[in-house]
């Protein structure tokens, strides 16, 4: 009965449309926001949305692109050179080898061109972030939510060998657990799982 008597009811999706969240939330969530009419639960709605939109940059933040990323960030600064693959991937080694024993520079080419879209040229006889791909890399850090580099810095991805046994971390915003550092501007907390 709800759709015979909505169906002629104007909807403005384009009005729903919360700019600084994913593009697929808003897709998913723009018809529902459009028929909600109380305020209330307009604003509980998007609450939700922008929960969805934590658990997304956390995920994110905890995947090996946001490791590469978070090294890429700290070479690739204003005024120095393009880093080059090599010396993100021995980067990466020194931080994550024990993580991925396996990294090379091909693996680590690969995923700065296929899965984070980033342009590489040969400069010199090494392959290096192409300068056009700056811009690109701004958007990257913010979608995986890695931190500033002159910021306190705790790599994304956590040995868990080193976390005492009956601990685990999790990411979470809250004050009830032990803070352990921040994860892109989350901070994250372990706490004692019984």
């Amino acid at each position: 009965m709800f759709r015979f008597r909505n169906v002629a009811k104007e909807r403005n999706l384009a009005a729903r449309v919360d700019a600084t969240l994913e593009p697929r939330l808003n897709q998913v969530f723009a018809p529902l926001l459009s028929i909600v009419d109380d305020h209330e639960t307009l604003e509980d709605l998007k609450e939700v949305m922008r929960g969805y939109q934590g658990n997304l940059v956390i995920d994110r933040g905890l995947d090996v692109e946001a490791a590469i990323l978070e090294v890429v960030r700290e070479l690739a600064l204003p005024g120095r050179p393009s880093p080059s693959v090599r010396q993100i991937t021995e980067e990466f080694v020194s931080r994550h080898g024990r993580t991925y024993p396996r990294t090379s520079p091909r693996w680590v080419g690969h995923i700065l061109r296929k899965k984070l879209g980033l342009v590489t040229t040969k400069s010199h006889g090494s392959y290096v972030i192409a300068p056009s791909s700056y811009d690109k890399l701004t958007v990257l850090y913010e979608k995986y939510g890695v931190a500033e580099p002159d910021g306190e810095r705790i790599s994304t991805l956590f040995d868990l060998s080193e976390v005492p046994e009956g601990e685990r971390i999790h990411a979470l915003q809250s004050n009830s657990s032990t803070s352990i550092g921040t994860l892109g501007r989350l901070q994250v907390y372990a706490t004692r799982i019984s």
